[in-house]
């Protein structure tokens, strides 16, 4: 009987101390190796969004490039020349004729475009 409880008080749900003890150092490491492998995950994950991202950026960008020089290299937004030579000068030259505005599109809020290179031509020119 005294061999049993030996047994039995070094037991627990039918498995040894020792047995208990190796099982919970290995669920432990486990755990560790799960959560290196979870945090390498993320930076993984993170290193893929950044160069996603990254990318998506540079070809935005190029779109923006081939965009605006779709008709000519040489030609700026209204906006641009208003800020290059004041937009009451830009609005008389484009009133007198001057200066041809260009659409970029059929809508009515499509961007307009003059000639930067017709602009600094007329630069000089006096307006009576």
């Amino acid at each position: 009987m005294s061999i049993l409880r030996s047994e039995h008080s070094d037991s627990v749900n039918g498995y040894s101390l020792r047995e208990e003890k190796a099982k919970e150092k290995y669920y432990e490491e486990k755990e560790k190796t799960d959560m290196e492998m979870t945090i390498q995950n993320l930076d993984a994950i993170k290193e893929a969004t950044k160069q996603g991202y990254l990318e998506a950026m540079f070809e935005y960008e190029e779109y923006k490039k081939q965009r605006k020089s779709k008709k000519d290299p040489d030609l700026i937004s209204t906006r641009q020349a208003y800020k290059m030579r004041g937009e009451g000068r830009v609005k008389e030259l484009i009133a007198r004729g001057l200066l041809t505005r260009t659409s970029s599109g059929r809508a009515s809020n499509s961007a307009k475009y003059v000639s930067k290179k017709r602009l600094l031509e007329l630069d000089n020119t006096y307006l009576q």
